[in-house]
């Protein structure tokens, strides 16, 4: 655990300033909770992983589109399905969906848009993590148990209990806490 949590602060001190004051602007904006917005974007960051994966994504999306539509891949910072980027933006262009999530900024605005959806449509109540840890995960509100899903919940209970988004918001406006 410890591993991943050096590698979630290592990623969140280097999340570009516009990205986190994209976080902040579209958590407001979609009254989702910016710690909560924060945890999921940084813990899908870590899983894309490097510089390699999301090339591959932005060739794929440009060569081979249909595939990604066929297997409803899931794109961008906060690793959100075409599917449900396209019920989300209420879009039934595909690839304009795909160029958007490919977006860091509207990815942001994507992801923050669907868990306000989660959290409204599944009516879960404040600070029930794990139903949304598992919607965003699996699209089932009854959480699963596994290593991958124990582990995102850990990280992201986690996160948001350090206020680890607030901490790096402070930082990259040199504001003391």
């Amino acid at each position: 655990m410890k591993y991943y949590k050096t590698k979630i602060i290592s990623y969140a001190i280097n999340l570009p300033r516009d990205l986190i004051m994209g976080i902040d602007y579209s958590a407001k904006r979609n009254n989702v909770d910016k710690e909560v917005l924060f945890a999921i974007i940084i813990l899908e960051v870590i899983n894309r992983g490097d510089s390699i994966n999301k090339f591959i994504e932005k060739a794929t999306s440009i060569f081979f589109p249909k595939l990604l539509l066929k297997i409803d891949a899931s794109l961008g910072i906060g690793q959100v399905k075409i599917s449900n980027a396209t019920l989300i933006l209420n879009e039934n262009n595909k690839k304009l969906v795909m160029k958007k999530l490919l977006n860091p900024t509207e990815n942001i605005e994507i992801v923050a848009q669907f868990l306000s959806y989660l959290i409204n449509t599944y009516k879960i109540e404040d600070k029930n993590y794990a139903e949304l840890i598992n919607l965003y995960l699996t699209g089932k509100i009854k959480p699963n148990s596994n290593e991958y899903i124990d582990t995102h919940y850990k990280l992201f209970s986690w996160s948001t209990e350090i206020r680890l988004y607030t901490k790096l918001f402070a930082i990259s406006h040199n504001i003391n806490i």
